[in-house]
């Protein structure tokens, strides 16, 4: 039994729908997420949306987001066998709510994914490396069940391929990506009004807020790399939300023959929260593992202890040594 038809027959029997996507929630994360949550509405599904951080602002339009619950930790023993833990988006198990006890007949646990790293930790796995955005391996789902998305499971599933993908920009964007758009437009989606929605809402706040990480904007291997960060005191002055970093790190890769991007913000309890984006031929994810993280090769993240002076000093560190070619062969 594939594990496409597996992942249908555990859905299709499970009365519980529960929906958990990763820390930090991006486009593709929170789109597959109101996928789902308007698929179990439609096939009658009880369903809850958890994840460990809030859902950033930019993506409240989309279906099912106002029942969406940020939980540090759900226990298993309060579900039944009838229940199915359905993953999005996420590498591993620690990435996402902690999962308590479990009893004799834990429900199943299904993780549909596209990143590199993911160790497969559900009882049924469908990952697609290759994919540009969770949004491909969840539409083959779709198209395996026969699920005739309405419009707006197709607003959410374009949300989830877009941003992922960089609105096509991104290398990993294939003949299938596009198609898998085509088919959303077809069913109702409108691009122009889904990219409005998206990036044309910014507040005043958020523009002062990325005028300071752009005012601090380095140079580092060479003019290959380069890093910006945030204080926590920049939010305070600013009055910007904690979300409105969300794509920040993407415009430093517009900087001439910077191939690595790395925007630092400082969070609470000593933290810094490290973004990596890169062009080829660098490797995002080789970096975000010095430091306990991980990704895919153009995106992925850490967490670094600390100051946000003693991170960009320890980033700083690793760009510059050999100018930065344990990451970048170029």
């Amino acid at each position: 039994m594939s594990s496409a038809e597996k992942i249908c027959e555990e859905l299709g029997a499970a009365r519980n729908w529960v929906i958990l996507i990763h820390e930090r929630p991006d486009g593709d994360a929170v789109g597959c997420g109101g996928a789902m949550a308007r698929r179990a509405d439609i096939l009658g599904k009880k369903w809850t949306w958890h994840g460990p951080d809030p859902l950033p602002g930019t993506y409240r339009f989309i279906y099912g987001t106002e029942q969406y619950r940020q939980v540090a930790s759900l226990s298993l023993s309060e579900y039944g066998p009838d229940t199915v833990l359905v993953v999005l988006d996420t590498s591993s198990a620690d990435r996402t709510v902690f999962l308590e006890g479990g009893g004799d007949s834990p429900p199943k646990v299904i993780n549909i994914d596209h990143h590199g790293d993911n160790d497969r930790f559900g009882d049924w796995n469908l990952v697609c490396p290759e994919a540009p955005a969770t949004a491909e391996p969840l539409w083959d789902l779709y198209e395996y069940a026969r699920w005739e998305p309405d419009i707006r499971e197709a607003e959410a599933l374009y949300v989830a391929l877009v941003t992922d993908a960089g609105h096509f920009r991104f290398e990993g964007t294939t003949g299938k990506t596009l198609r898998i758009a085509a088919e959303l437009v077809d069913r109702g989606v409108r691009p122009n009004e889904l990219y409005s929605l998206l990036y044309e809402n910014r507040s005043i706040q958020g523009l002062h807020l990325w005028g300071r990480a752009f005012s601090r904007v380095e140079s580092l291997a060479g003019g290959k790399a380069c890093i910006t960060f945030i204080e926590k005191t920049d939010f305070a002055e600013t009055g910007a939300e904690k979300d409105e970093t969300e794509h920040l790190v993407n415009e430093l890769l517009a900087l001439e023959g910077v191939r690595i991007a790395v925007l630092l913000v400082e969070e609470e309890s000593d933290l810094v929260r490290v973004s990596i984006r890169t062009k080829d031929p660098c490797n995002a994810r080789e970096l975000a593992r010095v430091f306990g993280g991980g990704g895919h090769i153009r995106a992925a993240g850490c967490r670094i202890a600390g100051s946000v002076k003693e991170a960009v000093d320890a980033v700083r560190r690793e760009l510059e040594e050999n100018d930065g070619k344990r990451f970048c062969s170029c």
